[in-house]
């Protein structure tokens, strides 16, 4: 027997009715839907693997108009097959694990493999097919360069950017141009792109590293086509939009009338003017018509209206009341029911993705200010009280970089975990530093997301690039692991009585141990939800050791969640 656990409330989406045409089989992470001739759909689906380390595997299905599978490269036997539409109805699989390219007829009969060159040390990641004969090829990211090659259809060479002249960034889409450059969707740089083959680039929209929905700006652009009008079409993922410029630069954005993107992955225009767009957040592809009306559907995932956007901190406050970091609407909000206040804040600069807040004994709020690399206070009329940037410890002045948790000791000082420098420190409010860990202290972290002082002194800290939880001693600088298996845990927190919540965050599931440590239960389905899974859960406030409050990330929702033992 299992335990059983009850959904006590959902915060953040609001569902709508879903009429669309199933898919067979499950779709996880949808990232391009190619329509094909006959009303047919290629869709190419990634999907994490449960490993370490961590990678992507990836296929391509080819759907009917009424959602049958006519192709599966999984099932065919292809490992990592991203796929793209080509002429008359071909199409073509880039099988990551092999480096060949199969060219399939319209039905998936394979007529011709070609060996992708061995220009990178890089596997391929990407491709597209340029409509004269060739393949573009992007090669998986290193060292935060990729490679790009034009190939023929006999695998020869016909221009390569590779080496010490590669770009920077992470492609998530290719598209050869008329000019001959290559309109790449750089989710790493948060821009658009045009990359010619001299090593010479042009962006087209966004700017390069601030990623932002303010005008001009983009936020890991998943996908961007060129029409033959000029008009440029992004899938502007994170900050749930989709994007058209025209050729004079004027913007339309695009957003469905009657739900809410999740992650749009891909877009593309329909001869008919209908826009079909692909998203990864949603599980589904969507066909949008010009007032953004959703006119057809594929795949039967539940629409949603989202109030969140990429939520991290949540802190129970009781009587149904939830203090949350709303990151990605750079705000902090009191969620009770279907009520959402945001909380003034009055700081110059405004809090620029806030990843924590938390509520103290005197009723004020504590911010990771990660973004702006601050801790503030600000009182509950949104006055700012108190603020550290810079800091000093041993002799040396250094600074803040993108602080992600944040708590006030009862002496007064903060505990501030900073993911980019990879240190967990305690500080007082002038900045004097009293101890860290970190590159220069052992133990050696990576990308630490959270710390909590436990009751005898010592620091539980997830240190998730290890992919660990650590149990760490100030004064003796020893440390031990707990936990196993675990893959980025973004957070770990204890409640009074001992027990232990860690977010397991890349296995998608939530971790409860007892006062002793041992495992006491696992987490990874939601009871009476249309979405029964979590998604990147980044946080979790553990009311006690039988319920538990969680930041389902990338679902935009907090879920709390009663356990009721087997």
């Amino acid at each position: 027997m299992t335990d059983r656990w009850e959904l006590v409330a959902e915060i953040g989406l609001d569902y709508v009715p879903a009429s669309g045409v199933p898919i067979p089989v499950e779709v996880r992470w949808p990232v391009v839907a190619e329509p094909m001739p006959g009303g047919r759909c290629l869709l190419v689906d990634e999907f994490p693997e449960l490993s370490l380390p961590p990678r992507t595997d990836c296929r391509t299905l080819l759907l009917s108009e009424q959602g049958e599978v006519l192709y599966n490269s999984k099932a065919e036997g292809v490992e990592g097959g991203y796929g793209c539409r080509m002429d008359d109805g071909r199409f073509a699989i880039l099988c990551r694990a092999r480096a060949e390219i199969l060219v399939l007829s319209p039905s998936g009969e394979l007529l011709s493999r070609v060996a992708v060159p061995a220009l990178s040390r890089h596997p391929p990641r990407l491709l597209s097919w340029t409509g004269r004969g060739t393949f573009v090829i992007a090669f998986r990211p290193a060292g935060g360069c990729f490679d790009l090659a034009e190939v023929d259809l006999r695998g020869r060479v016909v221009r390569s950017l590779v080496g010490p002249r590669a770009p920077a960034g992470l492609p998530a889409s290719l598209q050869a141009l008329p000019n001959d450059a290559v309109l790449v969707a750089n989710e790493a740089g948060h821009v658009v792109q045009e990359i010619r083959f001299d090593g010479s680039m042009t962006i087209r929209w966004g700017r390069w590293e601030q990623p932002s929905a303010e005008p001009g700006h983009l936020f890991t652009p998943k996908w961007a086509r060129q029409l033959d009008d000029a008009t440029l079409l992004i899938a502007d993922g994170h900050n749930h939009r989709c994007l058209a410029i025209d050729g004079a630069g004027h913007v339309t954005e695009i957003r469905p009338v009657d739900r809410s993107f999740s992650i749009p992955s891909f877009i593309t225009r329909l001869p008919d003017g209908t826009l079909q767009v692909c998203d990864a957040g949603l599980r589904s592809v969507l066909r949008l018509d010009g007032e953004g009306r959703v006119v057809a559907q594929l795949g039967a995932s539940p629409g949603r209206k989202r109030t969140l956007s990429f939520p991290r901190s949540v802190q129970c406050l009781g009587a149904g009341r939830y203090l949350v970091a709303d990151t990605a609407q750079n705000r902090v909000v009191e969620c009770e029911g279907a009520n959402v206040r945001v909380h003034p804040i009055h700081a110059d600069p405004a809090i620029f993705w806030p990843r924590a807040a938390r509520r103290t004994p005197q009723g004020t709020l504590v911010i990771a200010d990660g973004r702006n690399s601050r801790v503030l206070e600000v009182a509950g009329d949104g006055r700012r009280l108190r603020e550290v940037r810079e800091l000093r410890y041993d002799g040396r002045d250094f600074a803040l970089r993108d602080p992600h948790d944040v708590r006030v000791l009862p002496n007064g000082n903060l505990l501030v975990t900073d993911s980019e420098m990879n240190q967990v420190l305690e500080c007082e409010w002038d900045g004097r530093v009293c101890w860290m860990t970190g590159p220069e202290e052992a133990p050696m972290l990576d990308d630490p997301h959270s710390a909590q002082r436990m009751p005898d002194g010592r620091i539980l800290i997830a240190d998730s690039g290890n992919h660990r939880i650590l149990v760490y001693d100030p004064a003796s600088r020893e440390a031990r692991s707990i936990g196993e298996r675990l893959n980025y845990p973004r957070y770990a927190e204890t409640a009074d009585d001992g027990s232990m919540v860690i977010l397991d965050s890349h296995n998608n599931r939530v971790l409860g141990l007892d006062p002793r440590g041992e495992p006491s239960w696992e987490l990874s389905r939601i009871p009476d939800s249309p979405l029964p899974s979590l998604h990147f859960p980044r946080w979790a406030h553990l009311v006690h050791r039988d319920e538990v409050v969680v930041s389902d990330h990338f679902n935009h929702r907090i879920l709390h969640l009663r356990r009721h033992a087997a």
